[in-house]
């Protein structure tokens, strides 16, 4: 039977350990609020976990059927090897050496999370690894994409004409708000249309920038030259801050890593944590329309001012119909060799739209024993390629509340979205923060912060 409590009342309690209700967390604590933070899974993350091997597979097994933020989940092994007669057993075996990300991504080595890391201190908690290679796929090739200004005159694929358009669009997206005149009567304009139309920047060069420099997710014609050249410039503001990368990788898994780096600020500032511990409902008062506090397991009934939860504990009149939902397709494989000729811990490769059937662009992310996500001479490919010896499909739902329905003191923590970093989520927890507590710090370095010096990469 899960533990009874013996303090029924407090400032705030969190339901779900995924990222923003983690930040929010320690945000709160830290400021002097008692926190009561449960999750009814046995382990971190929610839906930004990273789990073994084991808890992979137990994972898929409890969410078939469930009408949640998942659909779509087949896996498969794939017997190849003639001297392995037992795919399941030897990577059950090595279970406890994977650390397989459900929602996987990257931290900008610059802008909000990086920031908010060191200036916190929670950053000592956590080791990194920079993403140091990067590709894009195009007429059956991967070219490597340059990552500096060393990088674009040393590449072979690029010719020197094409070397020169891409330093002189670079250098003026690096400081665009000072040379407004170049992009006047474009703002509003396709991102695309500047580059072809301004510099003269199209074929394989075109497609490099919009969705491995300026990370385009969607149909590039959706993006105006502002956003773009907004995407353009965070990248290279990142990049030679860690080495000669604009991204970083959490070893161990990044997700829920994060999470709980944040979620010991909490512990140490007073909350309690409760893994394994569900919530029977909501009390929600009919005339004021507000929570006032929840019945868990245990039939005890606690109560709080705010409430901050994880889409998947709140009443299914909350949410949205699905069409409003946002889905994104993911995989993830275990291979048994690098998928380009250089190996590396970590690599992004980009299929551009309509390169492989795709209407949207289709990201690869592969990680090696580098980043302590799976054992020597594994790597895991948040994608499909050829050889793998397990692969994992499902479909990953970014789930929509009707605004109109909750509480007002009720926080609602949103699901990961298809986006490769975790910069967005970063700013709504901020946003959420100076909502329940305004006037208040956001996270204030403890009392023995370490210097940046001493962050781990």
């Amino acid at each position: 039977m899960p533990q009874l409590l013996e303090v029924t009342e407090y400032d705030v309690i969190i339901l779900g350990t995924g990222f923003i209700e983690s930040i929010l967390a320690g945000a709160l604590a830290r400021i002097g609020k008692s926190v009561l933070h449960l999750d009814a899974n046995n382990f971190y993350g929610g839906n930004w976990s990273s789990l073994n091997f084991k808890e992979l597979l137990e994972w898929t097994r409890s969410i078939q059927g469930v009408d949640g933020a998942y659909s779509t989940i087949e896996y498969e092994f794939y017997p190849i090897h003639e001297q392995v007669e037992d795919i399941p057993a030897m990577l059950l075996k090595e279970s406890k050496r994977y650390n397989l990300d459900l929602a996987p991504k990257m931290v900008p080595c610059r802008g909000e999370l990086i920031e908010l890391l060191i200036s916190s201190g929670v950053g000592r908690y956590l080791e990194f690894k920079a993403m140091d290679k990067t590709y894009i796929y195009s007429a059956d090739t991967f070219d490597k994409v340059p990552c500096s200004k060393e990088d674009v005159f040393t590449n072979q694929s690029i010719s020197l004409i094409e070397k020169r358009k891409l330093m002189r669009f670079l250098t003026f997206a690096l400081d665009y708000t000072n040379s407004p005149d170049t992009y006047k009567d474009y703002e509003e304009k396709s991102f695309t249309t500047l580059l072809i139309e301004k510099f003269k920047i199209d074929g394989k060069l075109l497609l490099a920038v919009l969705y491995t420099i300026a990370l385009i997710r969607t149909d590039a014609n959706d993006v105006n030259t502002i956003q773009g050249l907004e995407k353009t410039q965070s990248y290279l503001k990142s990049l030679g801050r860690y080495g000669n990368a604009a991204f970083l990788v959490g070893l161990y898994g990044c997700g829920n890593e994060i999470a709980q780096g944040f979620c010991r600020v909490c512990a140490v500032y007073g909350g309690i944590y409760m893994l394994d511990h569900s919530v029977k409902h909501l009390l929600i008062d009919e005339n004021s329309n507000k929570f006032t506090g929840l019945v868990d397991v245990n039939d005890q009934q606690i109560s709080s001012t705010f409430l901050v939860s994880s889409i998947d504990y709140l009443p299914p009149r909350f949410l949205k119909e699905d069409e409003h939902w946002e889905t994104t397709s993911r995989a993830i494989v275990i291979i048994d060799k690098f998928i380009h000729e250089e190996s590396g811990d970590a690599s992004l490769t980009v299929y551009p739209p309509e390169t492989v059937k795709n209407k949207y662009p289709v990201t690869v992310l592969q990680f090696s024993a580098g980043t302590q996500t799976c054992p020597e001479d594994r790597y895991t490919v948040s994608d499909t390629k050829p050889n793998p010896l397990f692969a994992l499909f499902y479909r990953h739902k970014k789930r929509v509340v009707s605004s109109s329905e909750i509480p007002e003191n009720i926080i609602i923590a949103s699901d990961p979205d298809s986006s490769l970093d975790f910069e967005e989520a970063t700013i709504q927890a901020r946003q959420y923060f100076e909502k329940m507590c305004p006037g208040e710090e956001f996270l204030p370095a403890g009392p023995d912060p370490d210097d940046e010096d001493e962050f781990i990469v």
